[in-house]
């Protein structure tokens, strides 16, 4: 067992232990126990609410570090190892697909143009195509460089 593990196993029953002691308080078990004026004052609310609040705290937090720390290291870390593999290979087929997308779109521009061309369209529709392919490529170097 993990020293770790001993440690936060050990604090989880501190946490019952209080939060049953809240309740048990709460509950109005010890009216026999303690005075009237003690259980009827704030101060015995502010006991019952800070052992319930501690109590909830320490095994909220216990319980979480005690799965956390459950698991084997090596298997997370092989876990981990393998997701990152997998986040970089879909990186590089979405980075491969908007490259492919770029030419498919660079070209159909190209295309437009040739098909303005034909229609006799003003020279300037033509142009402003012709701009547009090349400022792709312009964009697409300052891009590479970076």
């Amino acid at each position: 067992m993990n020293s770790k593990t001993a440690f936060f196993k050990f604090m989880l029953i501190i946490g019952l232990i209080l939060l049953f002691v809240s309740f048990l308080l709460r509950n109005s078990i010890f009216y026999n126990v303690f005075p009237a004026e003690f259980i009827l004052s704030s101060w015995y609310n502010v006991l019952c609410g800070g052992l319930f609040g501690l109590g909830a705290g320490i095994f909220c937090i216990s319980s979480s570090a005690v799965f956390t720390y459950s698991e084997d290291p090596r298997k997370m870390y092989s876990a981990d190892k393998e997701e990152r593999k997998r986040e970089f290979d879909l990186k590089e087929k979405k980075t491969k697909a908007k490259a492919a997308a770029g030419e498919v779109t660079n070209w159909a521009v190209l295309a437009f143009s040739y098909v303005l061309l034909m229609l006799n369209m003003p020279l300037w529709t033509v142009a402003g195509a012709l701009i547009i392919f090349g400022l792709n490529y312009v964009v697409w170097a300052i891009y590479v460089r970076r």
